[in-house]
């Protein structure tokens, strides 16, 4: 029999199950479980955790999203990851610190989203955040 926590197990079964990624970069992992101790897991996903996500999804590094960069290829990204932050109840404060900006920012970006969301026309852009939404889940 295994000396491992239940805790433990119950975490590792988390990630196994629902993270999309195969090798997260050092630390991860250990924050997430960190987040997962506090119950974060489950009442909502953490900061680091959606922008690794959202990073991976459009296929650019996590510390790129973080960067203060007005690069499309980038900042779009961005403003998904701070719209699915908001979207699981973080403080827009607490969003707008971690990726280095004002709440301005963070306020302009989930308008950004929100009025992508609700143009009929959009189309495409709507499915690609219905398919990371999915995986954010």
């Amino acid at each position: 029999m295994t000396n491992l926590k239940p805790e433990f197990i119950n975490f590792a079964e988390h990630v196994i199950n629902a993270l999309s990624f195969n090798a997260p970069p050092p630390g991860v992992l250990e924050r997430l479980f960190e987040e997962y101790k506090k119950g974060n897991y489950i009442r909502k996903p953490g900061l680091i955790w959606l922008n690794y996500t959202v990073a991976s999804f459009f296929e650019e590094e996590p510390d790129e999203l973080r960067s203060v960069t007005r690069e499309d290829k980038i900042s779009y990204p961005r403003q998904v990851a701070m719209y699915f932050a908001n979207f699981y109840n973080h403080k827009r404060g607490n969003i707008a610190k971690f990726y280095s900006c004002t709440g301005g920012n963070v306020t302009y970006a989930i308008n950004k989203i929100e009025k992508i969301l609700n143009n009929k026309e959009n189309f495409t852009e709507r499915k690609i955040l219905a398919i990371l939404k999915y995986e954010l889940l």
